[in-house]
């Protein structure tokens, strides 16, 4: 080999290098749990109920700087027991950050330093611990099922609207009228924490992988699809990465 080919193939090993070393510098997986606890106050005592749920975000090397991560979730709604009077589901979704309420909840209400998708966000949000209980506006979709056999039985516990700018405030409390003269939500809580991720929702609703392949909503699976209920869930709310 030539003098001329070994600085050619000198070059070309450190140009590799420089790139493995960018890449590496600017990209990012990373794995969190938090537990999600709701409280609910009845006459006859608090009632709670809990769920682990995993997020995992993948943000690998890209060529522009604001393309952003993959992010995934692995958990389940909480369920909170209240025995004769029914029982309440806290959903995956919430009342202000929609469908990505479960994945990105912990990044908007726990102190933390960086974005946390971001590269170094993700690294930080796998050591990050915490607890806080949460403002109204952050809370989960609640729902309900009049027959816990029948998912087009379900119902809104309660509903939020804007009442200033960028709040949330409550705008129908149905608590009373579906459990019963002095039920309502007591707290939401999470918590940072290393324990498995809650399974087995199906225990509650038997129904649930038959109808996350179901198109259409749980209140109506056919078409034209249009939802009596008002809840426009299809399933996937209750259950994510979980259930095959």
């Amino acid at each position: 080999m030539s003098s001329k080919s070994k600085f050619i193939l000198l070059g070309l090993l450190l140009f590799g290098v420089c790139i493995a070393v960018k890449i590496n510098a600017n990209s990012a997986t990373g794995s969190w749990r938090y537990r999600m606890t709701v409280t609910v106050s009845t006459p006859e005592g608090d009632k709670t109920g809990s769920s682990v749920r995993e997020v995992t975000a993948i943000h690998g090397w890209q060529p522009f700087p604001d393309s952003g991560a993959t992010v995934s979730l692995k958990g389940e709604a909480v369920v909170v027991d209240l025995g004769k009077r029914g029982q309440l589901f806290a959903l995956l979704t919430g009342y202000r950050l929609a469908e990505e309420n479960a994945t990105d909840l912990p990044g908007y209400v726990l102190d933390h330093k960086y974005p946390q998708f971001s590269v170094e966000g993700i690294k930080e949000m796998g050591e990050l611990s915490g607890y806080k209980e949460l403002d109204q506006e952050w809370y989960p979709h609640f729902v309900h099922f009049k027959d816990i056999t029948n998912p087009k039985t379900v119902e809104n516990v309660m509903t939020m609207g804007a009442c200033h700018i960028h709040e949330l405030c409550v705008k129908t409390d149905n608590f009373e009228k579906i459990f019963g003269k002095g039920v309502h939500i007591k707290s939401v809580t999470i918590e940072m924490t290393k324990d498995d991720v809650t399974k087995g929702i199906e225990k509650w609703i038997p129904w649930l992988p038959r109808e996350l392949h179901n198109p259409g909503y749980l209140g109506n699976p056919a078409p034209p699809y249009i939802d009596p209920t008002k809840t426009f869930l299809t399933g996937g709310e209750f259950s994510e990465g979980i259930i095959k």
